[in-house]
């Protein structure tokens, strides 16, 4: 709000002022009088709106959301389709223009976008592969887009792995899809798991499933798969999951399968296919096929007894356990690359903030007056104890 006030007073613009706790009437009575002064449209952008686990508070945001939006007030917020829950008041259609923004191999842009992020990025790793003899650029970055299924977090840490390496060649990609696999993606299912509140006990379930599906594919020698509606639907939520944390990523909701029904089809990503896949070696014709658009699929029938798992009982109240982690949980890992040192962590833990919860519970102002931490300590704290409660 300060910053937003600062920038108006630049414009000599009248402040925007709300109470201590305003309501969606007030705040829309608020930005409206102030599009009416900039003589602008007032756009709200909101990112990464939707997290499983959080149904009964996503209800409550689209509501707001709703209320909101006007013609001089444009909220605009990123989703997940598969996991977001809008509520009854909301119709996504009527509430809301969608924009479909997915990554999808299929499109033209896929490898273009890609090529360019790295570029963006990454311009030593793109300078030293623009001169690889083995390799070419534009390849490797599309080969990597789709190995983590247009996943923008898993790429960037497959470019950051690549770019340790001194030389760049299929043995490298190799390396670099079977870390992901093993530091990334099953790692990501732990990450993800006190962040989930009551669906928490499903993490299991969800190796369990993700293990069937890709030795599957793998023995079928495919990297997508279609899977029988009701075995979907059954599971839906470990699908769910599964696809937020960028296992398998669904590129079609039904597809007539050979064997009789339909179901939806899956694209799985490639790092943990080659795990599974044939010794895990990457091949020149491997890396040619599996960016095939049109590369055969596998299914799973609802009579093949293939995925045999039980879903436990699920506590609907129960609370996200990420708040009652020790706050040496915030320590630099694989899980949080720009976590806290030791000392920032031991500084937290003497001024008697010893959870998570006790740290995302704290003011600025409160965590500003802990000896040895000032506000840039307190914006890096607030980063990585948002990352830890949200994704």
């Amino acid at each position: 709000m300060k910053a937003v006030n600062a920038k108006l007073n630049h414009f000599e613009i009248d402040p925007i002022t709300f109470g201590s706790h305003p309501d969606a009437g007030q705040i829309r009575e608020q930005l409206s009088s102030l599009s009416v002064r900039m003589k602008k449209r007032v756009v709200l952008i909101f990112d990464d709106a939707a997290h499983i686990g959080r149904e009964r508070a996503l209800t409550e945001f689209f509501e707001i959301f709703r209320m909101i939006s006007s013609s001089l007030i444009s909220c605009k917020a990123a989703i997940y389709p598969g996991v977001t829950k809008f509520g009854t008041r909301f119709d996504v259609f009527n509430d809301a223009t969608v924009i479909d923004v997915a990554r999808d191999e299929r499109s033209l842009e896929f490898a273009e976008f890609f090529d360019a992020v790295l570029d963006a990025r990454f311009p030593i790793l793109s300078e030293k592969l623009a001169r690889s003899k083995t390799l070419r650029k534009e390849d490797v970055a599309a080969f990597l887009g789709r190995t983590v299924v247009g996943n923008m977090r898993a790429f960037v840490f497959a470019c950051n792995w690549l770019g340790e390496e001194s030389k760049f060649g299929l043995p490298e990609l190799r390396k670099v899809l079977l870390r992901l696999a093993s530091d990334y993606y099953w790692p990501l299912l732990e990450e993800v798991a006190p962040k989930l509140g009551p669906y928490e006990p499903l993490v299991e379930p969800c190796k369990e499933v993700a293990e069937v599906i890709f030795q599957h594919a793998a023995n079928n020698g495919s990297t997508s798969i279609v899977i029988h509606r009701d075995i979907v639907q059954r599971l839906s939520k470990l699908f769910e999951i599964l696809e937020y944390v960028g296992f398998i990523s669904r590129r079609e909701a039904s597809r007539a399968m050979k064997s009789g029904g339909r179901g939806p089809r899956y694209c799985l990503n490639l790092a943990t296919t080659l795990e599974v896949w044939k010794q895990a070696k990457l091949t020149s014709d491997l890396f040619v096929d599996w960016q095939d658009k049109n590369m055969d699929f596998s299914e799973i029938h609802i009579n093949s007894n293939v995925i045999k798992t039980q879903l436990p009982d699920i506590a609907e109240d129960a609370d996200l356990s990420v708040f009652t982690l020790p706050v040496d949980s915030l320590a630099k890992s694989n899980a949080y690359p720009y976590g806290l040192t030791d000392g920032k962590m031991e500084q937290l833990k003497g001024a008697n903030y010893l959870t998570i919860g006790s740290v995302a519970d704290a003011t600025d102002e409160e965590l500003d007056s802990i000896e040895g931490i000032g506000m840039k300590t307190v914006e890096r704290i607030r980063a990585v104890v948002n990352q830890a409660i949200w994704m």
